[in-house]
């Protein structure tokens, strides 16, 4: 694959369908006014206050949903807690039967040793009842996404509606968690057993490289083993990105780019590919 880019090239990705599975906009790959549709978040829009946003690259397609513990402008030295709940136009969403676990993928940086992720999924009945219910809390940092299956325990009773919600705790005396405490969540489903879908490694990029073939030109190329979701930036030497960026799925094979770069100045920069939390850099020179 080749191009030529001058500023940025957007790739669109399909998100991954999961069979059988009942989580509204499960892959978080649909927003509508920086919400998740279908779900309901702790951002203030009128205020500019956004504990809660899309992160980019998704751990199986293109986007995540990510929170982080925020300032709370209006109470000097309180905070503001991401939290994220399934928000469908009745209360919860239907599910029809009862399934023996919650999946999620996660990553999870604590800024406090009392910090945790809590992850609790309710299921009602046709009463609105809650007779089925699953609850974790993660506290290890996690740096790479990681699975984790929750059990759901029932009751008596028949599956209706369930509801999903996420945010972060803490276990000190205080109970107020780390302002920069953060997390981010894909790929949510209900299932019937602990199968997973491959995590990204290091191995199944190869060979990223950049040549330089003219005074603001670079070919970039990298082999992948199979398709993978993936983002590529040019920062400078202060680490601040430039006006290049590419955000896509790479084809199985050798993957090239080139990039016509006229609006940077002489100096040091780097050139930075991630997929999932992995990242690979290598460093370059404009005369």
């Amino acid at each position: 694959m080749q191009g030529i880019l001058s500023l940025i090239l957007i790739l669109l990705v399909c998100g991954q369908t999961l069979s059988q599975n009942p989580v509204p906009n499960f892959s978080f790959e649909n927003w509508t006014n920086s919400e998740p549709d279908d779900w309901f978040t702790s951002n203030v829009p009128e205020d500019s206050i956004y504990p809660v946003l899309p992160i980019m690259p998704g751990f199986a397609s293109n986007l995540a949903i990510g929170g982080t513990v925020v300032p709370d402008p209006a109470n000097s030295g309180s905070v503001l807690s991401p939290l994220i709940e399934s928000n469908t136009s009745d209360f919860g969403f239907e599910v029809d039967r009862e399934y023996p676990y919650f999946s999620l993928y996660y990553t999870f940086e604590p800024h406090s040793n009392d910090d945790f992720l809590a992850v609790n999924i309710s299921v009602l009945d046709n009463q609105g009842s809650i007779y089925g219910s699953g609850y974790l809390e993660l506290s290890s940092p996690q740096e790479f996404f990681t699975r984790v299956d929750i059990p759901i325990i029932y009751g008596e009773g028949n599956p209706a509606k369930a509801i999903i919600s996420f945010t972060v705790g803490n276990r000190g005396e205080s109970y107020t968690p780390a302002v920069g405490t953060n997390f981010t969540i894909d790929e949510l489903s209900l299932n019937d057993q602990t199968t997973s879908i491959d995590l990204p490694r290091f191995d199944d990029f190869e060979d990223f490289s950049l040549v330089k073939s003219g005074s603001t030109e670079l070919s970039i190329s990298f082999i992948t083993s199979r398709s993978l979701p993936f983002s590529l930036a040019i920062y400078n030497n202060l680490g601040q990105i430039s006006s290049v960026s590419i955000n896509g799925k790479s084809q199985t094979g050798k993957n090239q780019y080139h990039l016509d770069l006229p609006g940077l100045c002489a100096g040091i920069y780097h050139c930075q590919i991630q997929y999932g939390k992995f990242k690979l850099t290598r460093t370059f020179q404009i005369y």
